[in-house]
C-alpha cells in the first residue's frame, strides 16, 4: 500500500501530465473498446519511478513530439489496471476528476460483460456513450 503522500504526488502528476482515453478498434466486423491512461514527460527518471511504484508499462525508446525537440517518455496502463490507478488517485484529483469518473464507469461497464461475450447493441451504445463523453471533455479548448 502506498503512502498518502505518494498517492497525492501521483495525482498531481496525473492532473498535469496525464491523459485518459477510451480507444476503439474494429476487428472482424465488430468494435472493441478499452481504457488507456498515460503520463508523458521529458524526465525519463520520473517515468521509471512511476512504473516502479504502480506498475504499468513505459516507452522503451524516447519519442520526440515536444516543441523544443527534447525526447519525451511515456508511462501507460490499460483496462483494470488503469481503472484501479484512477480510483487510487481520485481523492486528490482536481483537473481530471470528471474524466477519471467517466473512465472508471466505462471500465466497470466493460468488465460487467464476459470477456469473450459478443456485446449486444445496447452494451455497445453504452460504451460509445462513455467514449463520446470523454472525447468531449478531452477536446482542446473545452472548459
Amino acid at each position: 500500500m502506498l503512502e498518502n503522500e505518494t498517492v497525492a504526488y501521483l495525482a498531481g502528476l496525473f492532473d498535469g501530465e496525464g491523459s485518459i482515453f477510451i480507444l476503439r478498434k474494429m476487428r472482424n466486423g465488430r468494435y472493441f473498446y478499452w481504457l488507456e491512461i498515460s503520463v508523458t514527460n521529458t524526465d525519463k527518471d520520473l517515468i521509471d519511478w512511476i512504473q516502479s511504484v504502480v506498475g504499468g508499462r513505459k516507452s522503451l525508446q524516447p519519442e520526440t513530439y515536444s516543441a523544443n525537440g527534447k525526447p519525451i517518455f511515456r508511462w501507460r496502463a490499460s483496462a483494470i489496471q488503469a481503472s484501479s490507478f484512477l480510483q487510487m488517485i481520485m481523492p486528490w484529483l482536481r483537473i481530471k476528476r470528471d474524466r477519471a469518473e467517466i473512465a472508471i464507469a466505462f471500465q466497470a461497464a466493460l468488465s460487467a460483460k464476459a470477456k469473450h461475450a459478443v456485446p449486444d447493441n445496447e452494451h455497445l451504445a453504452t460504451l460509445q456513450h462513455y467514449r463520446d463523453s470523454l472525447m468531449l471533455l478531452n477536446k482542446r479548448g473545452a472548459s
